[in-house]
């Protein structure tokens, strides 16, 4: 950790296509998979504005904004924290739903009997970790992509990962 105001800070506009950017990449990879069966063009970008909108951008105003802004005088923007901290805020608000929301009476998914007289099961559990890895991951890649927008290619900033 450095003295704060003393790591050369991104440009502005960067930051701003960055914050613009980022959670695009992630919806439209998540949703990526319906163009193989046969979704048409114009449904699959309906679908990633609007998953982009009430999902991704929500997150990023939310928590991305303010960690970006609390962090980047103190720490280096290198690529593997900014992966992890993408990921975190991708999976945060997806977490905190899955334990909020209610349960169904009862729930299946394929042959793993989720949900059992309004009850999570351990198979409901592992699903829910799985789904949330899945969104971990995807907003990785979104923390990629904020990486690429600020900080590639920009000699101040980029030093290792």
């Amino acid at each position: 950790m450095t003295k704060p105001n003393s790591l050369p800070q991104p440009k502005s506009w960067r930051v701003a296509v960055g914050f613009l950017v980022a959670p695009l990449v992630p919806a439209a990879l998540w949703l990526l998979p319906g163009l193989a069966f046969g979704a048409s063009i114009a449904g699959y970008s309906s679908f990633v504005i609007v998953v982009t909108v009430y999902a991704a951008y929500p997150a990023v105003i939310l928590l991305g904004v303010p960690i970006f802004f609390a962090l980047r005088r103190r720490i280096r923007p290198r690529l593997m924290p900014i992966l992890f901290v993408g990921g975190l805020i991708a999976a945060a608000p997806w977490s905190v739903l899955l334990l909020l929301l209610p349960n169904p009476q009862d729930a299946w998914i394929g042959g793993c009997h989720t949900v059992v007289d309004a009850k999570t099961t351990l198979c409901g559990y592992a699903e829910g970790l799985k789904f949330i890895g899945l969104v971990f991951g995807l907003g990785a890649i979104g923390g990629a992509a904020f990486w690429i927008c600020v900080v590639w290619r920009d000699a101040r900033l980029d030093s290792t990962l």
